[in-house]
């Protein structure tokens, strides 16, 4: 078996275990398919974005984040590394980062409601009420239906509750 396919049989395994709601168990996986490719390859981007949905999943975000790093490291403008960065910086209060990661995300993708959804999120925790419910509004301008949405409509809902 080639290195190229032992990663691709791993990786596979490692989402296998996220979709079973067992995220603890691909961590394993998702690093030896780590262990089987080049460290500045796409692939190794992907399975590094892989491994840090699980170790997020588990409450990791410390190993998420650096899993993240690792692969905006390989693809700076990798949507999906941003988007989840941020989020991990936020939840371990590297607000900075989080914020830099946000705005890099808008001016790529300023049309994508997660990315306004986590600006809210992080304008929250930093005690921008005003900043959070623009981000909200503009979530369900861009998404009106779905998890994203709902959840929006929460924290905004949240927002007008609290003085």
């Amino acid at each position: 078996m080639t290195p190229a396919l032992l990663a691709s049989l791993y990786a596979q395994a490692g989402n296998s275990y996220i979709l079973a709601n067992q995220p603890s168990h691909a961590i394993a996986p998702f690093t030896q398919a780590l262990d089987q490719v080049v460290m500045t390859s796409p692939e190794a981007a992907d399975i590094s974005i892989d491994r840090a949905r699980a170790a997020a999943l588990t409450g990791d975000f410390d190993a998420a984040f650096e899993d993240l790093t690792t692969a905006l490291g390989i693809n700076a403008k990798d949507v999906d590394a941003l988007l989840y960065r941020a989020s991990a910086a936020r939840q371990t209060q590297r607000y900075d980062v989080a914020k830099q990661d946000i705005q890099t995300l808008l001016d790529l993708r300023p049309d994508l409601p997660q990315a306004w959804l986590e600006r809210g999120q992080l304008a929250i925790v930093m005690q921008k009420q005003d900043l959070a419910r623009q981000s909200f509004i503009r979530t369900l301008e861009l998404e009106d239906v779905g998890r994203v949405a709902e959840t929006a409509r929460y924290l905004l809902e949240t927002l007008s509750l609290t003085p």
